[in-house]
């Protein structure tokens, strides 16, 4: 048993004899959750908690609710009630965003928590499963996680933001009816990964949010007698490509192939009638003619 594990099983047996007896289920004595304590260290040693901007209480023998970004739900008659008879403190919102969180998260599970906010951290590689039957809020947005969005099952999700990662794909969202908001705007994903979520879209309109993206497509080139032959390659549907010289549009067309005669520096700005407002755009290429 490592040092902070020894300080939190310490910290739980504390936080029996700090409950308010006003809100305690008759006849049951009061500890936190273990499940939701645990949990709450293995994301502090993940994310490098000694060094968050705020970690005043975590890892003390102070209550949970004293821990910053810690609020813990009500006693009440859906509080869980373990075996042997002890009523639980449970988790019902972690707000720790800009905390300079760094590192991976672990896989979350807390029955009551309703709020997930760690917004704006430096949070890597993939995201972690969640199992969250009540959360209602979450936000991702501004970290640096990459790969696909899940396809999680939160019954009672309404609003939830993924931008500003580096999310390349995204898997259907049938299961979160209740959505109410959905961001994952500015990540890296393409024509051919937004296409089949745009019956999201249809269901809710402007509160779907995936403009912009910062994809940027790479233009190929080959040389030729005429020029040099630029190429854009692009997987969707009914693409047009947008060819521009020196930030001049030269040719809008359904073709990926534009050749360049001149000097200049080109680059593609690409659309489809399938993701509307949404522009990508290519790598920009300085062309010199020998």
């Amino acid at each position: 048993m490592n040092h902070k594990t020894l300080v939190l099983l310490v910290s739980v047996c504390l936080i029996a004899a700090c409950s308010d007896d006003g809100l305690r289920p008759p006849g049951y004595p009061v500890i936190a959750s273990p499940n939701d304590s645990l949990l709450l260290v293995e994301i502090y040693n993940s994310t490098d908690g000694e060094n968050w901007d705020s970690n005043s209480g975590w890892l003390t023998d102070r209550p949970l609710s004293q821990w910053d970004g810690v609020n813990i739900a009500e006693l009440d008659s859906t509080t869980q009630i373990s075996d042997d008879g002890y009523a639980y403190f449970q988790v019902e919102e972690l707000v720790l965003y800009i905390q300079k969180m760094t590192g991976k998260l672990p896989d979350l599970s807390f029955s009551r928590l309703k709020r997930l906010d760690m917004h704006k951290n430096n949070l890597h590689g993939k995201l972690p499963n969640l199992e969250l039957p009540k959360v209602e809020y979450i936000s991702f947005d501004k970290n640096c996680f990459k790969g696909e969005i899940p396809d999680y099952d939160l019954p009672e999700l309404l609003d939830v933001s993924f931008s500003s990662n580096k999310f390349t794909s995204m898997a259907p969202k049938s299961s979160l009816q209740a959505l109410k908001i959905l961001d994952i705007s500015s990540n890296k994903l393409s024509f051919a990964a937004l296409e089949e979520h745009m019956w999201i879209r249809e269901k809710l309109g402007s509160n779907f949010q995936y403009s912009p993206q910062d994809t940027v497509y790479p233009v190929t080139q080959s040389p030729r007698n005429d020029g040099v032959l630029l190429r854009v390659d692009v997987k969707g549907t009914d693409i047009r490509y947008s060819w521009s010289k020196d930030g001049t549009i030269v040719v809008n067309s359904p073709d990926p192939e534009y050749v360049a005669r001149q000097n200049g520096t080109y680059r593609c700005a690409v659309q489809s009638p399938l993701v509307p407002n949404l522009v990508i755009r290519s790598e920009k290429v300085e062309i010199i003619m020998e």
